[in-house]
């Protein structure tokens, strides 16, 4: 397998990423080569089989298929491409609209986020 330490290591390597997701956008923005596959699974599968340098996808994910698979031969590269922020869909007119949007802004910026997912995915 490729050593990934920095982003500057996607420029020229093929990597694959789930078609329909941002990831695609970012390989371009970081010289990777995107090779799409229909399913997070099908992405994992053209790593394992050497015909990628990585996948690029969201973090928990990644850090979940990590979790039930311990004996994959794979790791979480030290370093993000980007912060993406969640959110719910709810009616548009709906009361619950700013205190939701406020309470996770809150919970994003405190790096409670953050806390809640390294532990739920350790």
């Amino acid at each position: 397998p490729t050593a990934i330490k920095d982003r500057s290591d996607l420029r020229g390597k093929a990597v694959s990423v789930v078609a329909g997701t941002t990831s695609a956008t970012w390989a371009r923005m970081y010289g990777a080569r995107a090779m799409e596959s229909a399913s997070l699974e099908a992405a994992i599968d053209l790593l394992a089989k050497g015909k990628v340098a990585a996948v690029l996808f969201d973090e928990a994910p990644l850090r979940y298929y990590l979790q039930q698979n311990p004996e994959a031969p794979f790791k979480m590269a030290p370093f993000a491409l980007a912060n993406q922020t969640y959110g719910f869909v709810i009616p548009v007119n709906s009361d619950l609209r700013t205190p939701i949007d406020v309470v996770l802004l809150q919970m994003q910026r405190s790096g409670e986020v953050k806390s809640i997912t390294d532990r739920l995915l350790q």
